[in-house]
């Protein structure tokens, strides 16, 4: 979304202030038991679009990016599908993204992409008795097309071949179940191994891959505990060694472990943090732009993220992105307005709805750039002057740190009372009559 901060504002810095996530913007409301919402240019725009499906729903929803400031309405590609995960893959091979889908305890199927975010029709690649909670797209076998990993709470993972858009074989992999999948070159022998979460005796464990997709027998990154709801693999500790990340929903918890090579490869659990309600998922990725890994987290009531300090593994207190959320089953990171920084899409299954924040990190150059917009004194405890272009201001709005709407104010606005808010930090938006929306970040000292 088009924004401008002033340079006074850029310039205040306090050690206690997080990076700030915009408010919500809910992209769809009504899609009953969402879960997983899965990001790709679907009709290449340049822009990077969502998809999502409701699991009692029975449909699978496109929603197209248009320029990275509007979307269109949520367009239904799939329908009469109960369905929970999405995967963009390029099946074909001919530049553009496919997209593959589940079918409770029935199939996979999927769609090939004609270029422009049109679908043409459903191609099965496996039938199954199962529910899948996971599915990826790799490269397993180094053949140069991309391959279906799956991953089931229920049964042993699997991953189907793909030969030059034709999937051929179905690959058992010997282990406990996957409820979770990522993959990456963990031993840097270049293929991609396998991680996963699970339950039992091990809650977290990779597989090696030999370079052709036969893969080792389970190797121990966590032993027993609480079952992992979700898996991360990336470089935490920036030494060139992937990490894994791993979220425990019976412990609240979210954690890492250090790639230290060497026989055993991982390191001891490193705590993040253990107060992250009912912890579904992990996601790592640079919100700052530091340079180093931060992590998100989502859960029951709460979407989150903290700061990787040293950009060695220390993180900081959990930085809340937004508290409107109802069972945060995904959370990723995409630069949806294609400013340089990394936003934040998710789903909150129990309200139905599909949403994002913008992440202010870096200040839009796309925007209007003769708009004036300023604020002073600021920090203030008294009051706020703002200036703004004349006639291009349709209203103001004020949003908590949280995203949460406080209050509006009319288009001649020039003088906000902040006697009234409590110390900390708020986000002033300003909305023109083009639809383009600028902030800037108050301090109510």
């Amino acid at each position: 979304m088009n924004k401008l901060l002033s340079l006074a504002t850029v310039l205040i810095s306090y050690s206690s202030i997080a990076q700030i996530f915009g408010p919500q913007q809910v992209l769809i409301g009504d899609l009953s038991s969402v879960e997983y919402v899965t990001a790709g240019d679907m009709d290449g725009n340049g822009f990077v679009d969502l998809i999502a499906a409701g699991v009692f729903d029975d449909r699978i929803v496109l929603i197209k990016n248009i320029d990275g400031t509007s979307f269109e309405p949520p367009e239904t590609i799939v329908q009469n599908t109960t369905s929970r995960e999405t995967l963009p893959i390029d099946i074909d091979m001919d530049g553009d993204l496919d997209l593959a889908y589940s079918i409770e305890g029935s199939m996979v199927k999927y769609k090939l992409n004609d270029g422009n975010g049109n679908f043409g029709p459903a191609f099965v690649i496996a039938t199954m008795t199962l529910n899948v909670s996971d599915l990826k797209a790799v490269d397993i076998d180094n053949d140069g097309d991309e391959d279906i990993l799956l991953g089931s709470a229920g049964v042993q993972s699997r991953w189907y071949e793909n030969d030059g858009g034709t999937f051929i074989n179905t690959h058992v992999i010997s282990g406990p179940a996957g409820r979770s999948l990522e993959v990456g070159d963990l031993d840097n022998d270049g293929d991609m191994d396998i991680v996963s979460s699970a339950s039992g005796s091990t809650t977290c464990v990779w597989y090696e891959n030999d370079g052709t997709g036969v893969f080792s027998a389970p190797k121990t990154i966590r032993g027993a505990g609480s079952a992992g709801s979700s898996v991360f693999v990336i470089d935490v500790n920036g030494d060139g060694a992937l990490d894994v990340l791993l979220s425990v929903n019976g412990q609240e918890q979210l954690s890492w472990f250090e790639n230290e090579g060497g026989v055993d490869q991982f390191g001891s659990e490193q705590i993040i943090t253990n107060d992250l309600d009912f912890a579904i998922r992990v996601h790592g990725a640079d919100l700052d732009n530091d340079g180093d890994v931060d992590v998100i987290g989502s859960g029951a009531s709460e979407l989150v993220w903290f700061e990787n300090l040293d950009g060695m593994g220390t993180f900081g207190n959990k930085n809340i992105i937004s508290n409107q959320v109802e069972g945060a089953f995904s959370a990723i990171a995409v630069d949806l307005d294609n400013d340089g920084d990394l936003d934040v899409a998710a789903t909150s299954r129990n309200n139905g709805t599909v949403a994002w924040w913008e992440n202010l990190t870096i200040l839009g150059v796309d925007g209007p750039k003769a708009m004036e917009f300023k604020i002073y004194p600021n920090p203030s405890s008294d009051y706020f002057i703002v200036r703004a272009t004349k006639n291009a201001v349709k209203k103001y709005t004020l949003y908590d740190i949280q995203g949460k709407k406080l209050k509006e104010y009319p288009a001649n606005t020039t003088y906000i009372d902040a006697t009234g808010l409590k110390t900390g930090m708020y986000i002033l938006g300003l909305t023109t009559y083009s639809g383009d929306v600028l902030y800037q970040k108050l301090i109510r000292e």
